[in-house]
């Protein structure tokens, strides 16, 4: 009772009973590896099952998910076989496309010597083995006939002889080997020439071959005009001679020809005043609300007999006046060209 407050204090810490050390926690099982299969034990009725699980199936599937049934369906197309090939037909000259699209695809093919005993090849190999054998048989007959009845047995035996143990009578020659003789020279020097020639190519080449003739012509024409002039001089040696040229050279000339084109041209101008004034000045005015677009006013058409079914080919403006212009008609078939 005399002790202090300190030193009795520390006393009763020292009287209390200590508390036990808590116990350690058990170490977790190590995990087990995933045998792969489901051992279903079985009954008095039915033997145990045992289900294998897929390598490829995912981990944590439910039992719905397992229990769900996927549908996979096998084709036999070839996924690398072309869908749009197009043949070349004889029959009409174009190529078409062809819906046929052969889905074999062939591995490994090689042919062999042997044949179907039912088929038509093996039948007519089999005839002609007999008529071979029959062929051999009466030669063979026919010589033990000749020879005798003592040989006639031995015979009929050889008749019937084995393929691969048997003899024949032959008489072999030389037979001179073979000599080749050759002799090498340079080739000749050779150019390689390639080009294209179309429908167009020829008629222009003809085109200008028959200007070429027509120069030719007019120059052969003013030679000799040349000569009869000579010819006319010296024929009226000290007579006057007048103005060359004549009223008829006037009138085909090629100024009076300018000049007739201009007045054609005016007379036109004037009885298609109305067309002439739409083709120079007609104008849509809705046109500013398109963009990129626009209308057109049909002023007139042309056509002919001859270019009925026919297609427009070229169409050239004329570089000295420039409301003209020629169309050419043909065909774009080359099997069918018209006159």
């Amino acid at each position: 009772d005399q002790l202090p407050n300190g030193l009795r204090l520390a006393a009763a810490l020292h009287a209390m009973p200590k508390k036990p050390a808590p116990a350690a926690a058990p170490e977790p099982p190590p995990p087990q590896e995933d045998p792969g299969y489901t051992l279903i034990p079985g009954t008095d009725w039915e033997p145990p099952k045992m289900l294998i699980r897929p390598a490829d199936q995912l981990p944590g599937l439910s039992e719905k998910e397992l229990a769900e049934e996927v549908t996979r369906v096998w084709k036999a197309d070839n996924p690398e076989a072309a869908h749009n090939l197009a043949r070349f037909s004889n029959a009409e000259r174009v190529f078409k496309y062809d819906p046929t699209v052969e889905q074999a695809v062939l591995h490994f093919a090689q042919e062999g010597p042997l044949v179907n005993a039912s088929s038509d090849e093996a039948k007519e190999q089999l005839s002609r083995e007999e008529a071979a054998t029959k062929t051999a048989v009466d030669a063979e007959e026919g010589t033990t006939a000749a020879d005798g009845g003592d040989e006639a047995a031995e015979d009929d035996a050889r008749g019937l002889r084995n393929q691969f143990n048997f003899a024949e009578r032959t008489c072999q020659t030389l037979n001179y080997p073979q000599r080749e003789r050759g002799t090498m020279t340079e080739p000749p020097p050779s150019v390689e020439y390639a080009g294209a020639a179309t429908q167009w190519d020829i008629f222009d080449a003809y085109m200008e071959d028959m200007d070429r003739k027509r120069e030719a012509e007019k120059k052969a024409s003013k030679k000799s005009a040349a000569k009869e002039r000579d010819a006319a001089k010296k024929d009226d040696a000290g007579e006057p001679t007048g103005k060359s040229g004549s009223a008829q050279d006037l009138i085909e000339g090629a100024e009076m020809g300018h000049a007739t084109q201009i007045l054609e041209r005016m007379v036109n101008q004037n009885t298609y005043d109305d067309i002439t004034m739409d083709f120079k000045f007609w104008e849509d005015a809705s046109d500013m609300y398109r963009e990129g677009e626009g209308t057109l006013l049909p002023l007139w058409k042309f056509q002919t007999e001859r270019t009925k079914r026919k297609h427009v080919t070229a169409v050239r403006w004329n570089p000295a006046f420039p409301d003209l212009f020629a169309v050419g008609y043909g065909s774009h078939d080359f099997f069918q060209q018209g006159g």
